[in-house]
């Protein structure tokens, strides 16, 4: 098996189940009836969802809000039980989402960077060594040594990328990461990014931009109500997305819906 056929992340009829009125405590259960009300009402974020991403693989999730393409990253990253199905994994996934993760925000850009990459499995000593690469990768200016307090999302943004693409991992999931990034940082990441999966490494990608997904994925996964619409190559995923997104957006401006933008 060559590198590329390596298999690093695989879901097979996933599904993931939650109570639409979040978890009742067992007091509020004896106030609705001594335990005798009707059970709540449960939702499917994921229905029956079954993908492979080897390696090599730049897979964007698109969707309209609520489509469930935060959840399947979650449940791919194992931070959500799937309620059925199977996910597996081979090597090291590192998971990051919008806002920075866990950073703390008393802390310096450095000294974030070396909790941040010890969370992601690289040992001090060896991310010494890298600051500095990190620090290039980040290009924060003066910021890199004052407290992340003090930054922006797309600081935020620049720093926890810089760490990930230093710690020789072999999945990034990032749920709109890129974001709060300038045109400049998306660009960049996205070069990189590409670079990355070349090594033998997978990225798969949550936005509501498909400017972002078509400029750093081959492959685009476009979900509605949890279910799996399209996987494929993802101009042509984009495609058919954008031609469904223009025959919804009147019915959605008649009915006072608000039209989302790219990047919502």
């Amino acid at each position: 098996m060559t590198s590329s056929d390596r298999v690093l992340l695989r879901a097979e009829a996933v599904t993931k189940r939650y109570r639409r009125d979040g978890p009742t405590s067992p007091l509020v259960q004896l106030s609705r009836g001594l335990g005798r009300a009707a059970p709540p009402a449960m939702v499917d974020a994921l229905q029956e969802i079954s993908l492979q991403v080897t390696a090599g693989d730049r897979l964007g999730l698109i969707g309209t809000n609520g489509a469930g393409k935060s959840t399947l990253l979650k449940v791919l990253a194992r931070i959500a039980r799937p309620t059925q199905g199977v996910v597996q994994r081979d090597g090291r996934v590192a998971y990051l989402a919008a806002g920075g993760g866990p950073l703390f925000l008393a802390l310096r850009g450095r000294e974030n960077a070396i909790l941040l990459a010890n969370m992601l499995g690289l040992p001090s000593r060896e991310m010494h060594r890298r600051l500095g690469d990190v620090e290039a990768r980040a290009d924060l200016g003066a910021a890199w040594n004052a407290p992340v307090s003090t930054y922006s999302a797309g600081q935020v943004a620049r720093l926890t990328m810089a760490v990930a693409l230093c710690c020789e991992l072999d999945v990034l999931l990032l749920d709109e990461t890129l974001a709060a990034g300038d045109l400049g940082f998306r660009a960049r990441v996205s070069r990189e990014l590409a670079s990355f999966t070349q090594a033998g490494g997978a990225v798969v990608l949550v936005s509501h931009s498909v400017d972002l997904i078509r400029a750093a994925c081959t492959r685009t996964l476009w979900l509605e109500a949890g279910r799996a619409v399209r996987d494929g190559r993802t101009e042509e995923v984009l495609r058919d997305y954008e031609a469904a997104q223009s025959h919804d957006a009147p019915h959605r401006a008649s009915s006072g819906d608000a039209v989302p933008s790219a990047d919502r």
